[in-house]
């Protein structure tokens, strides 16, 4: 968990001294809202969940551009529960992840949509899972370099060792570019 916190605040150094040179359709994009889980191996997996995005456009048109990125997130712990093989509950502590995205932004009028797959990778203090992860993002395309937005993502953690599920997660953003 501590080198996950230390991976984001290096992420967000990077994206905060970068910002200038930004060019649109990138950027950092910070984020706080809801993540959920759902599957065999959790019961009323939820908690609060700070995102962290950074992504560059690699292509671009007048209307779109294709984008790489990656990120972090941190999962609180409330009311998470690893179901044990008995069907006992053991209380389970805050998640981090880190994704790695490819896709595509457009500017949509006044919005930029962004829409980006790739894989995630997620770990607490009692197991490691990998999936694929896919995120909307919908930015306010003012000109300023700071802008608000609303996100969302679902990843969905193959079946393996008998333990499938899926997260999701939706929340509010502020994007610097």
């Amino acid at each position: 968990m501590k080198r996950t916190t230390i991976g984001l605040a290096t992420l967000a150094t990077f994206a905060l001294s970068s910002a200038s040179n930004a060019q649109p359709g990138g950027g950092l994009v910070l984020g706080i809202g809801w993540h959920g889980t759902r599957g065999e191996t959790f019961r009323d997996a939820q908690g609060l969940v700070v995102d962290a995005t950074y992504s560059v456009p690699v292509l671009k048109s007048s209307r779109w551009s294709a984008v790489l990125g990656g990120g972090g997130t941190l999962v609180s712990g409330h009311s998470r529960c690893l179901v044990l093989p008995n069907g006992d509950c053991a209380r389970s502590g805050g998640t981090a992840g880190l994704n790695a995205l490819v896709g595509t932004a457009v500017n949509a009028g006044q919005i930029e949509l962004r829409l980006g797959v790739g894989p995630a990778f997620y770990r607490n203090e009692k197991m490691f899972s990998r999936g694929t992860q896919l995120r909307l993002d919908i930015l306010d395309q003012s000109a300023s370099k700071v802008a608000f937005g609303i996100w969302s993502r679902i990843t969905v953690v193959p079946r393996s060792q008998s333990v499938e599920r899926d997260m999701l997660a939706i929340g509010a953003q502020l994007r610097i570019r």
